[in-house]
């Protein structure tokens, strides 16, 4: 890995909040996933219920009182847990790890992959500048929009490099114990080997929506003692 610091990034405004607000992000994760249970049915539900309630168990040492069964009834399980655990939304992210490698045995199209599979050569596309592309003020807007959602990360930072790409720097980030945990049971990978990460994932859509070209990423450094990723045009 690089060995990138703190200082090689600017970093964009700090949010107020140290975590996000879990029943909002804890709602959103389950009902995006919930587009996913429309495509794969009752099997789907049993063993995303599964997998995240043994996260739960990993991390707080209990079982629910009563029997889960649905999409609904998980997160109102785990936005009880706030108190005992800080990321209960966790729980969500890795069973869709778990769950997206049962059925497509790599991190897939069903939810967060872009569904491209790429080359060594696809860094090499036009940079910002030839597409006279203000990416420093798009990440500016991104930030301040993102931040009264209540589900940003606290803090944020980029450096732009001199071929156009970008690296996005996340100091600590509220989805870290749910990815390391799928890396380490090697569940994390994408269709081209790299390392999957849902918020980089979304980084490169909100990209490709204000820009109109596609963008991707790769990890370059993650869980210790941040996420770093490179992010590209194609």
């Amino acid at each position: 890995m690089a060995g990138y610091k703190l200082s090689d990034f600017k970093m964009l405004e700090k949010a107020p909040y140290e975590l996000p607000d879990t029943k909002l992000l804890t709602d959103l994760v389950i009902e995006g996933y919930k587009s996913v249970e429309k495509t794969f049915g009752p099997v789907y539900t049993t063993n995303f219920i599964k997998h995240a309630l043994r996260f739960v168990k990993r991390k707080v040492g209990e079982e629910p009182a009563q029997e889960i069964k649905t999409l609904d009834q998980l997160k109102e399980y785990l936005i009880s847990l706030a108190d005992k655990y800080r990321f209960p939304y966790c729980a969500a992210v890795y069973a869709q790890f778990n769950v997206e490698n049962f059925f497509e045995g790599r991190i897939g199209a069903a939810s967060m992959e872009v569904g491209h599979t790429f080359t060594k050569d696809v860094e090499k596309a036009d940079s910002t500048e030839d597409r006279n592309i203000d990416i420093e003020g798009i990440l500016e807007k991104y930030r301040k929009d993102t931040i009264p959602t209540m589900m940003a990360h606290h803090e944020m930072g980029y450096r732009k490099n001199g071929d156009g790409s970008i690296h996005i720097i996340y100091p600590t980030c509220y989805l870290k114990e749910a990815c390391k945990l799928a890396y380490e049971e090697g569940l994390a990978k994408r269709r081209d080997g790299t390392i999957q990460c849902g918020i980089m994932q979304y980084n490169c859509q909100y990209l490709k929506l204000v820009t109109g070209y596609n963008w991707d990423f790769k990890l370059v450094e993650y869980f210790e003692p941040h996420c770093v990723a490179h992010c590209f045009m194609f």
